[in-house]
C-alpha cells in the first residue's frame, strides 16, 4: 500500500502539475525535476495500481469500508493518471507490437476520452494517496 501510495502522489503531481504551480509556485523545480521522467513514473503507477487492484478485489485485505473507498479511488485514479502520464512509452511498444493499427488507434481514443480528467484524476490521486500514506505510517 505505501509504494501505491508514493506512486500515486508523484504521478498525481505530475498530471496536476500546471494546477499545483498556480496554487504552490515553490513545487515548480520539484516538478521540472520529475519531469523527464514523466513516462517512466507513470507506468510504474499504472502497474502498481493495476496489481493493488486485483488486490482489493481478492479480498485478502481487512480494512473498513471508508479505507477501502478511499483506497479504491486510489488506485483508479493512479490507473488514469499512470496511463496518461505513460501514453507515449505505451504507443511506441504498441506501435512495434501491432502491425494493423488497431490497437494504436484504440489507445488514441482512450487517451483523447481520458485527457480532460486528467487534472482531475491527478488531485484524486495526491488527496487519496496522502490519507493512504498516512494510515501505511500510523
Amino acid at each position: 500500500m505505501f509504494l501505491l501510495a508514493l506512486a500515486g502522489m508523484i504521478a498525481g503531481l505530475l498530471a496536476a502539475s500546471n494546477f499545483v504551480i498556480e496554487r504552490l509556485p515553490d513545487a515548480k523545480d520539484l516538478i521540472e525535476k520529475l519531469s523527464p521522467y514523466q513516462a517512466m513514473i507513470g507506468l510504474v503507477a499504472l502497474i502498481l495500481a493495476a496489481l493493488r487492484l486485483f488486490s482489493l478485489f481478492g479480498g485478502s485485505d481487512r480494512i473498513s469500508l471508508l479505507s477501502y473507498v478511499i483506497a479504491l479511488s486510489c488506485v483508479l485514479s493512479t490507473i488514469v493518471v499512470g496511463f496518461l502520464l505513460s501514453f507515449p512509452m505505451i504507443n511506441k511498444f504498441i506501435a512495434e507490437q501491432d502491425e494493423t493499427g488497431n490497437a494504436k488507434e484504440k489507445a488514441e481514443m482512450l487517451r483523447k476520452k481520458l485527457a480532460p480528467y486528467q487534472v482531475t484524476a491527478g488531485l484524486v490521486s495526491m488527496g487519496t494517496a496522502a490519507y493512504l500514506l498516512l494510515v501505511s505510517i500510523l
